[in-house]
């Protein structure tokens, strides 16, 4: 995995974390730049909404392949390694 400065903001790209770090109130960007945040996570299940798109549900390998998580900085997370 590797971060990368995309559309002004840190994402983590090039794989899929673990579904237990996956978490509510981190937010992820799209490949569009657009932005949404993690409500809860049930069963495998990520709920998550944006400013401008509807509370939503995906499986959580379905979520990671369309959403990068954002990274508050240019380093991988220790978490993440």
């Amino acid at each position: 995995m590797r971060v990368e400065l995309v559309r002004g903001r840190y994402l983590l790209l090039g794989g899929l974390i673990r579904s237990d770090q996956v978490r509510p109130g981190q937010s992820w960007a799209s490949s569009s730049g657009s932005v949404v945040t993690i409500h809860k996570i049930e069963d495998g299940w990520v709920t998550y909404s944006g400013p401008h798109q509807p509370e939503h549900s995906k499986l959580v390998t379905a979520f990671q392949s369309k959403y990068c998580l954002v990274l508050d900085g240019p380093e991988l997370p220790e978490e993440l390694k």
